[in-house]
Parts: structure tokens; C-alpha cells; sequence
């Protein structure tokens, strides 16, 4: 059957070669099935699907220790086996979880080895109770209350203090803060990690909610580099600065950080090709605590907003 590159779940076959094979396996990719079960598995009848998963069962106990690394992909996690990942899979190191639909408040066992997590162009559903029956509709990232049951498990309060004490070093999430923003959340689960990546192209920013974010890491002890913020939306305004109307966009942008706590050590605005502008900032608190912050507003995506003239 050739060299195989990955194993998705559910398995199909378990037949000796596969075993002698996957025995050495570093790397395991699950690839479009529906948890705990897919529609295939749903329609078969419930000794057959014993029997499959006792099987799939018999592989994974073959290289569930040895497994370093576990990709999830276009999947639906709307199910509680996302619960037992972390139990099946005790070593992994990498995480990558992309173009996979999250229940909105779904839980997660700890991953206690984790140094890396991606979550990419993934989704999560809403499901509310209407007209006597249950809807759900479909929302672009995932929220931070998902991301706070997948980090909280891996982190520690003492990590406020000496983030370079946990595991984690890694975060790159594509992720939709929305109203989050608006409470008093415990930012530092994601602002404290080493390598921080976040992008968010759906939540509206402002430099007050920014600087929520920054100052989730003013009690750090150790350097660290700046957070990685991509953004598409965003809008300010205070009208106690003056001559507001005459003022060019960098000089308004510096300003703006100012009244809200916040200050512009660099500043770079590009212009693409279809004239839209793309600002590059690097911004940090105005007392120089905690980290800095990379802030890239994109004007160039679908539903890109860019206000400093008005209200919100």
C-alpha cells in the first residue's frame, strides 16, 4: 500500500502492515470527519460500529505514546471527543487545528505538552433555541472563551509573572474577540506567550480595547517580543484634540494612542496597488511596561473600515 505520509481517523484498515507502519509515527492528521462520529459511522449499526472503533482503538494504542505532533483538519468539532484528545494523544507537542467548525462553547482536556497551537481559518457555530426549535448559525474564528478552554488548562497564574516559565511558546490563531472585549478577560492567557500571532478581521478595534491587550502583559519580569496583531476594522475619535480636521492621519493616529495610554514608536502607511492603505504600527503602554505590540491595519480586505473622524 506504499509509504504512508499520515493516518486520518476513522480508520479503515487494520490489518498487520499498517501496524508494523504506524509504529514509528511522529505525526497524526485527522482530516474531514464529524466527532465523536462521522454521518458514515451514524447510519452503521452499533456492533459493526463497535467493532470499527475497537480497531481504530487498537492502532492509536500502537503510537498514541510517540505522537509529537497532532493536525486536525476540516473537521466538525461539535461533539465532546474533542474532550479526550489531550487524554489520547498525552505527548503532543504541536497542535494544528485548521479550516475546522468549533461549537461555541466547547470544552478541551489539557494538552500538558503543548509548545505550539495554530488554529487557522477555522469557524465555531452559535446555537440558540427559537421558534421551539434549535438554530445555529456560523461565525469566521473562533472566540476567546474557546480560547480560554484550550489555554487555561496549560497555564498558571504564576505565568504573569515569568511567562517564559510555561511550555506554550507558540500561539497563531485566527480568532474573533467580539464583545470579549468589552470585560475584563484574563488577556495574558495569549498576551503572555512568547511567540504571540493573532489575527482577528471580524471585531471592530479601538486604541482603548488595543491597549486592554497591552496591558494585560504591564506585570511581566522577562522581555519579550512584540505581539503580532492583524486587524481590518478599526475606529477612533476624541474631540479634545484640536485643529482634529486639519491634522494628517499619522500625526492623528500618535494622538489618539496618546489619550488612550498608549504611544507610536514606529509608524508606516502602504499604499497597494488598488489605492487601499495598509498601517503598520508598533505601539507599547506610555509608563514602557510589559510588551510591545505590531499592529497591522489591513484596508485592503472585504469589509475593511478605517474611521478617525467620527464616532463609532
Amino acid at each position: 500500500m506504499g509509504d504512508l505520509k499520515f493516518l486520518s481517523i476513522p480508520f479503515q484498515r487494520t490489518d498487520s502492515d499498517v501496524i508494523d507502519q504506524v509504529s514509528n509515527f511522529h505525526s497524526i492528521i485527522l482530516a474531514k470527519a464529524s466527532f465523536p462520529l462521522n454521518k458514515e459511522l451514524e447510519e452503521q449499526d452499533a456492533g459493526t460500529l463497535n467493532n470499527i472503533f475497537c480497531k481504530n482503538q487498537h492502532i492509536l494504542s500502537q503510537i498514541k505514546d510517540k505522537l509529537k505532533t497532532l493536525i486536525i483538519s476540516g473537521c466538525s468539532l461539535t461533539g465532546q471527543m474533542n474532550i479526550q484528545f489531550a487524554e489520547i494523544y498525552s505527548n503532543i507537542q504541536t497542535l494544528t487545528i485548521s479550516d475546522t467548525i468549533f461549537l461555541e462553547r466547547a470544552k478541551f482536556s489539557p494538552f500538558k505538552r503543548l509548545k505550539e497551537l495554530l488554529i487557522l481559518n477555522c469557524s465555531h457555530h452559535k446555537q440558540f433555541f427559537d421558534d421551539a426549535s434549535y438554530q445555529k448559525s456560523v461565525h469566521s474564528g473562533v472566540t476567546f472563551d474557546l480560547l480560554r478552554n484550550l489555554l487555561s488548562f496549560n497555564q498558571s497564574m504564576s505565568i504573569m509573572t515569568n511567562p517564559l516559565q510555561q511550555s506554550l511558546q507558540l500561539l497563531e490563531i485566527d480568532i474573533s474577540f467580539g464583545d470579549s472585549l468589552k470585560y475584563n478577560e484574563p488577556w495574558w492567557l495569549c498576551t503572555s506567550i512568547q511567540c504571540c500571532i493573532l489575527r482577528d478581521y471580524v471585531t471592530f478595534f479601538t486604541f482603548h480595547t488595543i491597549h486592554k491587550l497591552i496591558y494585560s502583559t504591564h506585570k511581566f519580569t522577562c522581555s519579550l517580543p512584540p505581539i503580532e496583531l492583524k486587524i481590518c476594522k478599526f475606529s477612533e475619535y476624541d474631540p479634545s484634540i484640536s485643529n482634529y480636521e486639519h491634522k494628517e492621519t499619522e500625526t492623528l493616529m500618535r494622538e489618539l494612542a496618546e489619550v488612550r495610554g498608549l504611544k507610536v514608536t514606529k509608524y508606516e502607511e502602504i499604499v497597494t496597488k488598488t489605492m487601499k492603505s495598509n498601517i503598520v504600527f508598533r505601539i507599547r503602554l506610555l509608563e514602557n511596561a510589559g510588551r510591545e505590540m505590531n499592529l497591522q491595519i489591513d484596508g485592503s480586505r472585504n469589509y475593511s473600515f478605517i474611521d478617525i473622524s467620527q464616532p463609532l
